[in-house]
């Protein structure tokens, strides 16, 4: 829902025209978790429309070639629309792209491709967005940018002296890019993994650096990929008693268990990589403390020659353009009370959160309904 209504110049101090349009509710972030809100908001007689920097699924889109998602096709779909024309089990980057695109068309979603929201403010209860396409004004902000589209890299001492190719594995592509290099992959999460592994299957020397204890569990069955409803209910020590004698031990490859509750950690999904480690196919080498010239030393005191070092180091929240409004807790995550942003008005973020007991899209398919039903209450409460 939107209106024209006159703003006064005590309200927002920089609007010049006397009538301009406020949306109800803008979602920022035209991946699964803005078209999901969207769609479900919709249901419920609010239209929204969708700011995305880039195209529907941006993201997806520029993902490496051998990525596949760790949920099941049968629970990767969003909330309205089964997937279709795929049989593998595990959509690969690429379909997700297009099964977002079809979803975007199928309920006729007010996306806007190509605006970048590029700052943020909020006043009398207004929030006024400096875009790429010019200014937009909204009572409600929804920020659904994602956990994938913001890298980090720690700084390495001895970034700047390194010869070789250094990269974040957001830039990384295929694995003939890696091909008759000594790789070192410095991080081992789920992409650090895959990175690994394709570098290993081009027949390039592959190194792994791990700073702490990891968790590798199988690929989801179609029963198994139900269980973390299950899981969740249990206490705590039962559920990482039971996970400690059913996920893969790290110990064959020369790794540990991470240090508290495995319920707490974040898994990878697979054990080629433990296979491959044990076969010394690939080396598992401690944290990195610093770059030469030529490579890379090791927190063991070891070093070794490298020519292509990528940081699987992970992501943050994209959360810039909001980020003086938003609380985080220690651990770099915002802080919400059902969606909307602690200490903010009108500002709601969805999809900032990775569980460890199920998969993101899983997750998603509980919360989009949910913080739909939560947005919308507060638009139906306006005076």
């Amino acid at each position: 829902m939107t209106e024209a209504v006159q703003i006064e110049d005590a309200t927002i101090d920089d609007v010049t025209c006397d009538d301009v349009t406020i949306d109800d509710v803008t979602i920022v972030g035209a991946g699964p978790a803005g078209l999901a809100v969207a769609r479900e908001l919709g249901r419920l007689g609010v239209r929204a429309p969708l700011l995305e920097r880039g195209r529907v699924g941006e993201t997806w889109s520029r993902q490496y070639a051998g990525m596949h998602l760790h949920t099941r096709t049968e629970m990767a779909s969003l909330p309205g629309l089964a997937w279709r024309g795929t049989r593998t089990p595990f959509p690969s980057a690429v379909e997700m792209t297009e099964y977002l695109r079809t979803y975007a068309r199928y309920f006729a979603l007010d996306v806007r491709e190509g605006v970048h929201v590029e700052a943020t403010a909020h006043e009398g209860g207004i929030w006024r967005l400096a875009t790429s396409a010019g200014e937009h004004l909204t009572r409600r902000l929804v920020l659904a940018t994602g956990i994938w589209s913001a890298p980090i890299a720690p700084p390495l001492p001895g970034s700047d002296v390194f010869r070789g190719r250094l990269l974040h594995a957001a830039s990384y592509r295929d694995r003939e890019e890696l091909r008759g290099a000594r790789v070192l992959v410095v991080g081992l999460g789920n992409t650090g993994n895959d990175v690994a592994l394709d570098a290993s299957s081009v027949g390039s020397p592959t190194t792994v650096s791990v700073r702490g204890g990891v968790v590798f569990v199988p690929h989801p069955g179609p029963i198994t990929q139900h269980a973390g409803r299950l899981w969740r209910r249990l206490p705590p020590s039962v559920a990482d008693a039971l996970l400690r004698r059913l996920r893969h031990e790290p110990s064959v490859a020369g790794l540990r268990w991470p240090a508290g509750q495995l319920t707490d950690a974040f898994p990878v999904v697979g054990a080629a990589l433990l296979a491959a480690a044990a076969d010394a196919r690939i080396t598992i080498r401690p944290e990195v403390v610093a770059l030469t010239e030529h490579g890379a030393t090791f927190g063991d005191g070891s070093s070794d020659a490298f020519d292509v070092i990528v940081l699987a180091t992970g992501y943050r929240p994209a959360l810039d353009a909001v980020a003086r409004h938003v609380r985080f807790d220690a651990a770099g995550r915002p802080e919400t009370d059902d969606f909307a942003a602690v200490g903010t008005d009108g500002l709601y973020l969805v999809g900032y959160r990775y569980p460890t007991l199920e998969t993101w899209l899983q997750q998603l398919r509980r919360e989009a309904p949910a913080a739909a039903r939560a947005i919308a209450r507060h638009v139906r409460e306006r005076p």
